[in-house]
């Protein structure tokens, strides 16, 4: 009887190869592989982008992920790149700019076959695939920080769990000496070799470009982040739309205040609230009676996200294909000033407070902006807290705190705009003040009035910022009085909106709680301490290692 023939491995289809992750399934914010992808396909496009890898890598990394295989077994070292089909194809690319030899589609596939590797990270289909995923190849050095940092992350934990076994088994100096040697020299080993100490010659010799300016002095700006800050639904986006109209029509100033620096830019705001109707109604009224060159100016230079769907509404980043998403809309607009509204709909994490989710969050909203543009400034709407106590910090001491939640958005933005109520009867009017302006002079508070006919602010002259400065403090005050005289309740109340119950017995930590009491009654940080201590006194919280957990008694009347 005839052997049967042989038939030939069946093609894995594109973008499945059958290596798989290494560690088995990780938490998604330990790797990208969307990012990895878009790394390798960017270097597939353009194999001139692989000779800068040493400046976005450390030499001595590119060395051992040259290896000629990668290893199935858990490896001692964690690879770069977390998918092993995208390392093995990194290892090829690093081999070839080693060999110093220009490469292709059929360069790869064929070094990949030396090594006998082809076809487990998926064949020629696979690379081909590759290329789907890169938005912009000015973002390779994005796409490789991003890798990097995924890697530290995976790295650390890794090391941690090891770390502290032998801190448990062994002497205290062999876990000390462990930190030292695998973790600190090996992470000082994985940052790329960009750093430069410039001296005072060639600070001198640095170029300003006299067109990244755009609004006032520094307060938008070409590659730096601007936040603007009010409470919910006081006007933001409706200023903004005005500001993007002004700057494209060629107006001199925005709300005949603040000079308008330049006029040749394109604007793209991604926002989550407003529907194409509401948007369609006040873009109608503001542009009426405009000429038709400025029109044209406005349809060209300007790009608006109506959300559409449930996802658009919430485009959280937490999901990784939202960001890759908006940065294909941008990279296609090329925006120069990208606007995002607002801050909370694309916040990463679930706690505002949190100074490292909300830097992560700001800088993914950079490398989104920046994927069609490294140079966009960036414009993010930020919700502050609500009522006339709260109003008085948009001005005076605390005019940089104005913004709700964690303090690192302000620290990284390089100005700040405030927006407050300017009238207890209105919503119309609004005191406009400058938090901060690290780059210039900050301007002086103004006020504006809304015209309801043309949906425009223009300047309030009469405005008397005495008068209303002394009713904001007055209010803030009687906050003040009020929050110290509910005492317990107030706790009760916050804990009980925090979601701690007598029940679930959940504990919150005191400087979180006294920060909710701040948000909810505008008094000092100081003052919040207050009703804590008094409600600890009425033994409706109990308190252990700085974390507070309603009692029995914790029950609302």
């Amino acid at each position: 009887m005839a052997a049967e023939p042989q038939r030939r491995p069946i093609q894995k289809p594109a973008g499945k190869p059958n290596i798989a992750p290494q560690n088995g399934q990780v938490d998604e914010r330990l790797h990208n592989t969307q990012v990895e992808r878009a790394a390798l396909g960017a270097l597939l496009l353009d194999n001139r982008l692989a000779l800068s890898l040493p400046e976005w890598i450390a030499p001595n990394w590119l060395l051992a992920d040259a290896a000629e295989t990668v290893d199935t077994s858990m490896p001692a070292r964690e690879p770069l790149f977390f998918s092993r089909a995208n390392q093995a194809i990194f290892g090829a690319i690093v081999r070839l700019v080693e060999r110093e030899q220009p490469f292709d589609l059929t360069v790869l596939c064929e070094e990949l076959g030396r090594v006998s590797m082809l076809e487990a990270v998926g064949g020629a289909p696979y690379l081909i695939s590759l290329e789907d995923d890169v938005v912009s190849l000015a973002q390779v050095p994005t796409y490789f920080n991003i890798i990097l940092d995924k890697w530290r992350r995976r790295f650390l934990l890794r090391n941690a769990e090891a770390i502290a076994r032998s801190a448990i088994d062994g002497p205290v100096s062999g876990a000390l000496r462990r930190l030292e040697t695998e973790v600190i020299e090996t992470l000082e080993k994985s940052a790329n070799g960009r750093l430069h100490l410039m001296d005072l010659d060639e600070i001198m010799a640095t170029e300003n470009d006299p067109k990244a300016n755009i609004l006032g002095d520094h307060v938008i700006e070409l590659a730096e982040p601007t936040v603007i800050v009010g409470p919910p639904g006081i006007g933001k986006s409706r200023l903004v739309l005005q500001l993007a109209c002004d700057i494209l029509m060629g107006c001199d100033q925005w709300c005949q205040t603040i000079p308008i620096t330049r006029h040749d830019v394109r604007i793209a705001m991604i926002q989550t609230e407003n529907s194409g109707a509401r948007l369609q109604r006040e873009l109608k009224r503001q542009l009426l009676g405009c000429e038709k060159s400025q029109r044209e100016a406005v349809l060209n230079g300007l790009r608006i996200m109506v959300p559409t769907s449930v996802e658009d509404r919430v485009p959280t980043l937490e999901d990784p294909a939202v960001e890759s998403r908006l940065s294909r809309a941008l990279a296609a607009f090329q925006p120069d000033i990208v606007i995002f509204d607002p801050l909370s709909a694309f916040f990463a994490g679930e706690n505002e407070n949190d100074a490292v989710c909300m830097r992560q969050t700001v800088a993914a909203l950079q490398r989104i902006a920046w994927a069609g543009n490294p140079q966009a400034a960036v414009v993010i709407l930020h919700h502050s807290r609500s009522g006339r106590a709260a109003a008085s910090a948009a001005v005076g001491w605390d005019r940089g705190a104005y913004g709700r939640g964690s303090k690192a958005l302000t620290g990284m933005a390089r100005a700040q705009v405030n927006v407050a109520p300017g009238s207890a009867e209105s919503s119309d009017v609004l005191v406009i003040s400058c938090g901060k302006c690290s780059n210039g002079r900050e301007f002086q508070p103004f006020a504006v009035r809304l015209d309801h006919e043309s949906m425009l602010y223009h300047r309030e002259e009469n405005f008397d910022f005495d008068e209303w400065q002394e009713e904001v403090s007055r209010a803030r005050s009687k906050a003040r009085v009020t929050e110290h005289g509910k005492g317990s309740d107030l706790v009760i109340m916050i804990m009980r909106d925090a979601g701690a119950t007598p029940e679930n017995q959940a504990w919150i930590k005191k400087a979180d709680l006294a920060k909710r009491i701040e948000d909810a009654t505008g008094c000092r940080r100081s003052h919040a301490y207050r009703p804590i201590e008094r409600a600890l006194k009425d033994g409706v919280i109990m308190e252990s290692v700085g974390s507070y957990q309603l009692t029995r008694k914790g029950i609302v009347p």
